[in-house]
């Protein structure tokens, strides 16, 4: 069973909306500037006048900036701090819901679509020469035998998802260190 493409209009509405941010916050940007120019030049004019009151709005200008500076800068940390709080909550990185930085569109839930997950992760790489299914600590696995054409790519990786309660992946562990991968035990190709 294939899933229907999304709608055009439900899928260019996340770029939309960051192009809208990325525009807002230009436009943000530059009336600021404005701002400060207007500002900065009419400092100069009374620094011609009385150099104690120029210097007392200046001083006003750099301490609007300094707590505007260390209020966002602040502001974040405490996002994400929230955010990782939230990830320790749910189990997972990056956690669900507002705030969540990077989270994923789509969460794979059902044996089905796991299944179709591991077929479509293969699909875009080599073709493996063997599979088998492993068990790695009471977790099924796939265990993979790659054609080497380059030496910087590993012959052999072994895959596994961890799944919630609701069978929705929680993470995908790849292995390709060959290190590592030699404490699980690979048949000959005769007993395959």
């Amino acid at each position: 069973m294939v899933s229907p493409a999304p709608p055009l209009a439900r899928a260019w509405r996340p770029v939309a909306l960051r192009l809208l941010v990325v525009a807002g916050a230009i436009a943000l940007g530059l009336a600021l500037q404005q701002v400060v120019t207007a500002r900065l030049a009419a400092i100069q004019e009374l620094s011609q006048t009385d150099v104690i009151a120029a210097r007392r709005e200046l001083a006003f200008v750099f301490r609007v900036a300094a707590v505007a500076l260390v209020g966002g800068i602040g502001g974040l940390g405490v996002a994400i701090a929230h955010s990782c709080r939230r990830a320790r909550a749910e189990g997972r990185f990056p956690p669900s819901g507002t705030l969540a930085f990077g989270r994923a569109r789509n969460v794979v839930t059902g044996p089905e679509s796991v299944a179709k997950l591991y077929v479509g992760l293969w699909k875009h790489g080599s073709v493996p020469t063997r599979v088998l299914e492993r068990t790695i600590n009471g977790i099924p696995a796939l265990d993979v035998e790659l054609p080497t054409h380059d030496p910087r790519n590993a012959a052999r990786s072994l895959m596994w998802l961890e799944l919630d309660e609701h069978d929705a992946i929680r993470a995908i562990n790849i292995v390709l260190a060959p290190a590592k991968l030699a404490a699980v035990p690979w048949p000959a190709t005769d007993a395959a």
